[in-house]
């Protein structure tokens, strides 16, 4: 019995040291520089509008590509496309009144 309320007023006197102890204050965090913000990215499209073929070439109004390619235009064979008519190469990003 003895050693049983030995055993108890220890653990109420390191609850108490616990809870008497003095508290680790936080050392400030080193400024952060702000993260860095991509820019969205852009979805691929193409803007075209009906019209002539005029000296052998058509006007594509806006291209927009995610990163270098090119522009085809293909002949219509049966709803599908056909051959090749023309084709003129695009940069990354948005690129205007593409001539093909």
């Amino acid at each position: 019995m003895r050693n049983r309320t030995i055993l108890s007023a220890l653990f109420v006197l390191g609850l108490l040291l616990a809870a008497c102890a003095p508290q680790a204050t936080p050392t400030p965090k080193a400024a952060q520089p702000p993260a860095a913000t991509e820019a969205p990215a852009m979805t691929p499209s193409v803007t075209v509008m009906d019209q002539d073929i005029v000296n052998g070439t058509v006007t594509v109004a806006e291209v927009v590509s995610n990163g270098p390619g090119w522009i085809v235009i293909h002949a219509q064979a049966d709803g599908k496309p056909g051959p090749i008519l023309g084709y003129a190469p695009v940069a990354d990003g948005v690129n205007k009144n593409v001539v093909v």
